[in-house]
């Protein structure tokens, strides 16, 4: 019988898994590599987010495979890192899972005298992940606010701290952070909490780096809760719906509802490139982010666990970058 269970349950973790059919636009072109591949070269230097790591080290090892001539240099320690790296010239490429801060746009301007070029590079979402026996099944971003913040900078009067308050069990929330070195977690404090502060005393464990590590907790934890990339191949927790206020609809992270907007906490990868305004792109660059916006490339996304761009916005991003 137990035997039978796990089976059933394996099939409706595999049947629910909607990002498992998705499938590439018929617009996006495959990558026609240089006819003459030696004059390709160079190395890539790249540095930043943990979670993005697993789309670069894919296209990375592909692109590689076609130009033998380039080199690598990765190190995936957070966004503070990479955007950080690529200010003090130890990085060529920073990957962030945000938008570069304001003021980091105004430090790397002051040091070079120009901004980076940013180029988005995949589709994403910051899902809420609660245990999967939890009866909740939506939240607003208020309520996600009160939970997790001391600020309440989206008006709630108090703190939710019990289940109880959001239609669940009269049990206390146990809260489950990101490493605050994270572009997830800084996303979240500036989309839900307005750039609020976490109430850090009441968090019940903090410092994980990926979404694997975050969700096994909160599956062991009926009251526990958590945020991080959409997708999460956990069948012990459940991702809530969500809402951008009280009374307004509420959205699952479905693959639909994220490429359409619907979905309030919808985001995008990013890479930003050091490269001067009076100057083109290196080739070995300019190639590599063709790559990355190519059929090929937007392949791999969707074979880590992502959600490609469609031909519009890749189309927009090309626009961004000049070759020699």
């Amino acid at each position: 019988m137990r035997g039978i269970i796990s089976i059933l349950l394996l099939c409706l973790l595999i049947t629910s898994n909607s990002f498992a059919t998705i499938k590439l636009s018929k617009g996006i072109i495959r990558y026609t590599p240089v006819e003459d591949k030696r004059v390709v070269y160079g190395k890539i230097d790249c540095k930043g987010s943990i979670y993005a790591s697993k789309f670069l080290k894919i296209w990375m090892r592909e692109f590689k495979s076609i130009y033998p001539n380039i080199k690598s240099s990765f190190d995936f320690q957070g966004y503070e890192q990479g955007i950080n790296a690529l200010i003090n010239g130890s990085a060529n490429i920073a990957t962030t899972s945000r938008k570069i801060r304001v003021e980091e746009l105004k430090l790397f301007k002051e040091q070079k005298g120009y901004k980076p070029i940013e180029v988005k590079v995949a589709l994403d979402a910051l899902a809420i992940y609660v245990n999967r026996l939890n009866k909740v099944e939506k939240i607003t971003l208020g309520e996600l606010d009160a939970i997790f913040s001391t600020t309440l900078n989206r008006g709630y009067s108090q703190n939710i701290v019990s289940w109880k308050s959001l239609g669940g069990s009269d049990e206390k929330i146990n809260i489950y952070l990101l490493d605050r070195t994270t572009g997830t977690r800084s996303y979240f404090q500036d989309r839900v909490m307005l750039d609020g502060e976490f109430k850090i005393d009441s968090v019940t464990e903090d410092g994980y780096t990926t979404i694997s590590e975050i969700t096994d907790r909160v599956a062991d934890d009926p009251n526990g809760i958590c945020f991080g990339s959409v997708g999460a191949k956990n069948f012990g927790v459940k991702a809530l719906s969500l809402a951008k206020q009280k009374h307004f609809p509420s959205y699952r992270p479905s693959p639909q509802n994220i490429k359409n907007g619907k979905y309030p906490l919808t985001r995008f990868i990013y890479l930003y490139l050091d490269v001067p305004p009076d100057k083109q792109i290196p080739i070995f660059l300019y190639e590599f982010c063709k790559f990355v916006l190519s059929r090929d490339g937007q392949d791999g996304v969707l074979r880590v666990g992502g959600l490609p761009l469609n031909p519009k916005q890749i189309g927009i991003e090309l626009s961004k970058i000049k070759g020699e």
